[in-house]
Parts: structure tokens; C-alpha cells; sequence
């Protein structure tokens, strides 16, 4: 969501509309945009659909800044750099405040990975790219989103691109029209986005939702209202006005209540809210009417001017509280909200009232150096937290032991990209002596949970002298083809079988998240999902698989499911020990676990059981007791996340894999 400029804004009509300096009902619709937006950020429920409050924004976005920049135009006064020094002075001051305020908080409580990508999202924000960075790394809809204090910074992205653009759009118009109005040029624009909105988001939803020519009708609305009303001879008449404010009324309010967050959006789901702020705007030009009293009520016009600071602040003060002291109980929603309203009204009182009032008398030359200058820093500093990937240096050392528990090595990442293609050019990681130097010649073969043992694998191979072949790939469950759409799971996983019938392997170790594959697993990869099995399908496919297996003249080890935990471990222990507090949260217990992988478990068991050359390495031994699923040992994390092994966590498993490796010397 952004805010749009005031300026001092007149409205401008012909005959009978009254010129205006200043209009207190449109801030008025600010409060009804900025309010649902913070209560839904803050977790109020009822206000399931506050995000589309960021809409009612754009259109008054491209109201308010059509009607400058086309009266301007009209008297032969505009020019870009006056139209950027009054848009540097009234968005940037505020926004790199809060940006400062971020890199300064995060450094004493966010974790390395979790700071890295707060610098990432500076050095894209500085230059007004951040809406596609979040696009690449965060669905601003999903349960439990993503922590990053400067996600809502996406708006202010997508409408200065769409400034960047639009005010030549405006000069060619006037030109080429000889000074007609433009409404038909913009409706075709609108209708042209819309459409491309409505047909990208059967497909990819986020793409509308983050991309600014797919939002670009938003702002549009409101351009068209102010080319209409700069035109327009006619006043709509008190009545008419009443009722087309009562109708624009509910057309803003009542999507707050109806939609939530799986709601496709934007696309039509939008339509409602647009054209309710263009209703409201249009019927507020005419005086005296009931809504335009309503929206000019003292407490409306009040949060109204504070909007643009209280929707900077607010998500930054939330996501940090919920990333330090976890879910909020309705004492602490309430008092977070009453602190997101004081900074607000501190920010807008010391900073963007001071500046803009003093902004004015700076020649447009010094305020494009001091925010180049500003944009320079910021984006220097982002690219150096990203470069240092968090500076994990800053952090106490039993923290920072945390952290490192929460990354791999470049080289698990590096061999588990392997596509079929590669297999066949037999461009794979090794490990170990030659093969022809081996006794034993061992393929792991497997998704991002194999990826996770990488380091014991690479280990017990030089331990033992054993030749490993590790055929990896991130995602590809060998009971799903396609677990991520487009990701050639079936073609790479039909390769391995035809390499392990036609070469000499002696053990092949499998080992997977093999409940991903059911439809009771939470599952919901690269923005996309995907059909997944029920029981009795999940069984038929895995038996198919095993009748592979039997078929190989290898022993094949199947590696039951590791727990999954409550929590991101080695991220919680590193927050918790960044505050003070190294105490263990409560562990998954051995039932829960039986609980979520019986049905698994079961089939592995049973292939076992009725299969020579199948066998089990079970990771519940290694890794449960009796009661419960071990996280920590010895201030170490096992997980380097809630489900994949640290490399501690599988060095820790070495016991139960000596089976599968043998002694292998000569």
C-alpha cells in the first residue's frame, strides 16, 4: 500500500464544482483505507479483508497525483524535476527513517539469515524495486508470513514505477490530443491491465498481486475520475451524490469483512474497492453531502493525515514484536497498536511536516543529491549485510552457534540441483575413493532430506573409503512426479532407475520427506500447488516403486521420515539466545511423531519385511527416546530448520547409517 501527495492539492472543476485547496473528506478515505490494513496486520480477524485498503490508496494515488501532474500540463507549468522533488520530499524522508530504524533494530535481534534479507530488501527498496524482490521470496497471503519488517514496502515500489512512466504517458497524450482529455486513452490503459491482472492470477496470483503493470488499473481509476472531473461541466446533483457516496460506502467497507486470505487477489476481487474509492471521491466533490460530512469527521481527518507514516510504521513494530516475543495476546495487539498510532503521529509531526514545509524553499538540484546520497548509503549498507550474509559476527557466541546450525554448505546446495540431463553426462558429486578403488559403490538418491545427510554421507565415505554417488534433487519426492510443477521430478527420478539397472551399484540409500506426497501433508511449494495422494494411492504408487527396488542388484536402504518439530530450531534458539534465554522449548513428543508418520513408516517397514534386499535405517532411533524427539544436544541444533537435518543433526545420525558403509577397507 502507499499514500499519495496532498501539496495543498486544488481540485478543479468547471462551473459548478467549488474550487478546493484542500478536501478533508479524502482524508477521511485514507482512514478507511489505513485502518483495515493495520487491524488485519496486527491479526484482527474480523477485518479478514484489510488488505484492500492498499486499492483504496492506489486510487486515490491516481487521483490526487493525475490532477496535478494534467492541470500542470495544462498551463504549461509542469515540469519532471518539480514533479519528482515534491515526490522525493513527500515519500522519502519518512521511508528511510523507518528503513534506518529497521537496519539499527534488526542488528540486535535478527537473526543472520533473517538480517540478510532485510539488506537485500533495502538495496531493492532504496531504487523502488522491491515489490519484485518479495515477489521472488514472499507470499504476502501465507499462514505464518514470512518475517520481513519492510514487506509492505511493496506499494510504495510499485506506484513510483508506475510514476516513472505515467507522467510522459500524460505529456503525449497532450500533446498528440492537442489538449483533449484523455479519459479514453486511460479507460483503454485500465481495461488493458485489468485484463492482464485477471488472466496472469488463474496461474500466478502473486505476479498480479506484486507486479506493477498488473496493478497499474488501480491508479488508473482514480486518473480517470481526475481527467473526468477536470472536463466534466455538470454537477452529479446533491442527491445523485448521496447516493453514489452511500453505494461507493459500502463498496469500500464491505470487502474488509467478506474477503480474506484465500481470496484470488487482486483481479475481480478488487473491482469493488476501486470503484467504491472512486464513487466516494467523485460524490465528495459536491458539498454538504452526508458522506462527505462522515469522511470529514474530525478523528478520520486526523488518522487520514497520518496515514502514510502509520502504514510505514506499523508492520515494522508488529513483525519485529511477533519475530522477538512470538504471537500476540489481545493486550499486546491493542498496545502495539496504540504505539504504531504514537510514532505515527511523532513521524508525521518531526518529520514529514518540518520537511516538507522546508523542502519547499530547497532548489531541486539539493534535494535530488541529498536523496541520491541517502539512496547510495542504504543501498551500500544492504548490499554489505547481504554480502556478509547477516554479519553472524554480531551475535553472542552461543547464538552464533545457533545460527551456523541453520546454514549449509555450498556444496549441499550445488549437488542437489541435479537434473536427468547431468545424470546421463555423469555430472554429479562424488565422494570417496575411485570407484574402481572401492569395495562397496553406494548411490543416495533423494530430495532435500537426502541433501540434509550430505555431510555424513561425504564423512563415512572417507571414513570407511566407500565411492558415493549422490543423486540429489530439492523437491522431487520419488512418490510425487511432479511435487513442484515444471521441476522434471519424473524425468529425473526414471533416469536413476536406468542408471542403477545398467551400472554396478552395491547400495543405494533412499531417503525423502516420503509423507510430502499425501494429501493430509501441508504442502505448498513455489507459490504453487500440486494433486497430491490419498492413502490408498500413495500405497499403490509405493509399491510400484519397491518392485523397482527389488528388481536392482543392490541392497536398497530406505530412510524412515525424521521428525518434524514444532518450531524452526536453529532459528528459535538463535533468537532466544540473542534475548537472554537459552531455555529448550517443549520437544515434539514420540507419539506425535508415530502420530504424522505411522502411515510411512508402515510401508517401509512392511517393503522391508517382505524384500531381501530391502532395509530400514530408522531415524526415530536415533533421534527419540522414549517420550520425545531430541532438538538439542550439547547446545547444538540438530534441525537446520523445523523438518531438515544441521550438519551437526546428521553427523549425529552416524551410528545408525555404519550398517549401509560397512567397513569397507581393503
Amino acid at each position: 500500500m502507499s499514500i499519495s501527495l496532498t501539496f495543498g492539492l486544488s481540485v478543479y472543476q468547471n462551473t459548478s464544482f467549488k474550487m478546493l485547496k484542500y478536501r478533508q473528506d479524502i482524508d477521511g478515505l485514507r482512514a478507511l483505507a489505513i485502518i483495515p490494513v493495520v487491524l488485519y496486520h496486527l491479526g484482527y480477524g474480523v477485518f479478514s479483508g484489510g488488505f484492500v485498503g492498499v486499492d483504496v490508496f492506489f486510487v486515490i494515488s491516481g487521483f490526487l497525483i493525475t490532477s496535478i501532474i494534467w492541470k500542470d500540463i495544462s498551463k504549461g507549468e509542469f515540469t519532471f524535476g518539480n514533479f519528482w522533488k515534491r515526490r522525493a520530499i513527500r515519500i522519502l524522508p519518512a521511508m528511510y527513517l523507518v528503513i534506518v530504524a529497521v537496519l539499527i533494530y534488526g542488528w540486535f535481534y535478527s537473526a543472520p539469515t533473517d538480517y540478510e534479507s532485510i539488506g537485500r530488501a533495502v538495496r531493492q527498496q532504496v531504487f523502488f524495486a522491491s515489490n519484485i524482490f518479495f515477489y521472488e521470496s514472499v507470499d504476502y497471503f501465507s499462514e505464518g508470513l514470512a518475517y520481513q519488517p519492510l514487506l509492505h514496502m511493496w506499494s510504495l515500489a510499485v506506484e513510483e514505477q508506475f510514476y516513472i512512466a505515467f507522467p510522459l504517458i500524460c505529456i503525449l497524450a497532450y500533446k498528440v490530443s492537442k489538449g483533449r482529455s484523455p479519459l479514453g486513452l486511460f479507460l483503454l490503459l485500465l481495461l488493458l491491465s485489468l485484463s492482464g491482472s485477471i488472466y496472469v492470477i488463474a496461474d500466478d496470483p502473486l505476479r498480479a498481486f506484486y507486479f506493477t503493470h498488473l496493478r497499474a488499473w488501480e491508479l488508473l481509476a482514480g486518473s480517470c475520475l481526475a481527467v473526468f472531473l477536470s472536463s466534466h461541466k455538470a454537477s452529479p446533483g446533491v442527491l445523485k451524490a448521496e447516493v453514489l457516496g452511500v453505494i461507493g460506502l459500502l463498496l469500500v467497507v464491505a470487502p474488509v469483512f467478506i474477503l480474506d486470505h484465500d481470496t484470488v487477489f487482486p483481479g475481480w476481487s478488487a473491482i469493488p474497492s476501486v470503484l467504491g474509492a472512486v464513487l466516494l471521491i467523485y460524490s465528495g466533490a459536491v458539498e454538504n453531502t452526508f458522506i462527505r460530512k462522515l469522511l470529514s469527521a474530525k478523528v478520520l481527518v486526523f488518522v487520514g493525515l497520518i496515514s502514510y507514516s502509520l502504514y510505514l510504521w506499523h508492520w515494522p513494530i508488529y513483525a519485529y514484536f511477533t519475530y522477538v516475543y512470538g504471537a500476540l495476546n489481545e493486550s499486546e495487539r491493542f498496545l502495539l497498536l496504540i504505539a504504531s498510532l504514537l510514532v505515527s503521529y511523532l513521524s508525521y509531526r518531526l518529520v514529514e511536516q518540518p520537511v516538507r514545509r522546508s523542502g519547499s524553499n530547497v532548489s531541486g538540484k539539493k534535494v535530488a543529491a541529498v536523496c541520491i546520497f541517502f539512496a547510495v548509503v542504504l543501498a551500500v549498507v544492504g548490499q554489505f549485510i547481504r554480502k556478509e550474509h547477516g554479519y553472524i559476527d554480531r551475535l553472542p557466541e552461543a547464538a552464533k552457534v545457533y545460527a551456523n546450525d541453520r546454514e549449509w554448505g555450498k556444496f549441499q546446495k550445488k549437488c542437489s540441483e541435479l537434473t536427468a540431463e547431468r545424470l546421463r553426462n555423469s555430472d554429479y558429486c562424488r565422494f570417496g575413493p575411485k570407484s574402481d578403488q572401492s569395495e562397496k559403490i553406494i548411490v543416495t538418491w533423494g530430495d532435500s532430506h537426502n541433501a540434509a545427510l550430505l555431510p555424513l554421507y561425504k564423512a563415512m565415505a572417507e571414513k570407511h573409503q566407500v565411492h558415493v554417488k549422490h543423486f540429489g534433487k530439492t523437491a522431487c519426492n520419488l512418490m510425487v512426479d511432479d511435487l513442484v510443477p515444471d521441476a522434471g521430478c519424473k524425468l529425473f527420478n526414471d533416469e536413476v532407475f536406468t542408471y542403477l539397472k545398467n551400472n554396478d551399484v552395491t547400495d543405494v540409500i533412499v531417503a525423502s520427506r516420503w509423507s510430502s506426497g499425501l494429501k493430509e501433508e501441508s504442502y505448498k511449494p513455489d507459490k504453487k500447488s500440486y494433486d497430491k495422494l490419498t492413502e490408498s494411492g500413495y500405497e499403490l504408487e509405493f509399491q510400484r516403486i519397491v518392485k523397482q527396488f527389488s528388481g536392482l542388484d543392490a541392497t536398497v536402504w530406505l530412510v524412515t521420515e525424521v521428525p518434524l518439530q514444532k518450531y524452526d530450531v536453529a532459528e528459535f534458539m538463535t533468537k532466544s539466545v540473542m534475548k537472554g534465554d537459552d531455555s529448550i522449548p517443549e520437544l515434539l513428543t514420540l507419539a506425535e511423531h508415530r502420530l504424522r508418520v505411522g502411515f510411512t513408516d508402515r510401508l517401509l517397514i512392511n517393503a522391508a519385511r517382505d524384500n531381501d534386499s530391502i532395509k530400514i535405517i530408522n531415524t526415530e532411533s536415533g533421534l527419540c527416546d522414549d517420550h520425545e524427539c531430541k532438538a538439542i544436544v550439547d547446545g547444538r541444533s540438530l534441525y537446520k530448520d523445523d523438518d531438515h537435518l544441521s550438519n551437526f543433526g546428521a553427523m549425529y545420525l552416524e551410528s545408525i547409517f555404519s550398517a549401509a558403509f560397512g567397513d569397507g577397507q581393503f
